[in-house]
């Protein structure tokens, strides 16, 4: 098949559009059709643009998931500590509550006689006298 036309192919090509130009054209655009602008560019400079603009759209893709491996900027580095100093504190509190807690009951132990301790079953209650 020859991709190839001539020239009367092209001037009939131009008339036929010509045609359908005047039938749709309105009173303020012009008598003769605006030509379809053409790119006068080489195929080598085509295919580069081509090129660089599909690279462009994969490093767009992938821009957020490349972004964690640069780190944190000031601001979030301080949030981070801020809730990790909160949490440790939270930590902390909770472990001295605890502490406060079992010497209350080990007090409590010490101060109640060994007769008024409930027993549970199963569970031996040695006395020491010392």
């Amino acid at each position: 098949m020859n991709k190839f036309i001539t020239e009367d192919e092209v001037d009939a090509i131009r008339t036929k559009l010509q045609d359908e130009w005047e039938k749709k054209r309105s009173e303020d655009q012009p008598l003769v059709r605006p030509e379809a602008p053409t790119d006068n560019r080489s195929l080598a400079e085509k295919l580069q643009d081509n090129s660089d603009a599909k690279q462009a759209e994969h490093e767009e893709k992938f821009k957020m998931k490349n972004m964690c491996y640069t780190g944190m900027d000031d601001d979030e580095f301080e949030h981070v500590e801020k809730l990790a100093q909160a949490e440790y504190d939270r930590t902390v509190e909770r472990y001295k509550r605890e502490g406060d807690e079992i010497k209350d009951f080990r007090k409590k132990l010490r101060t109640t006689a060994p007769e008024d301790r409930v027993k549970e079953p199963g569970v031996k209650l040695v006395v020491s006298r010392s």
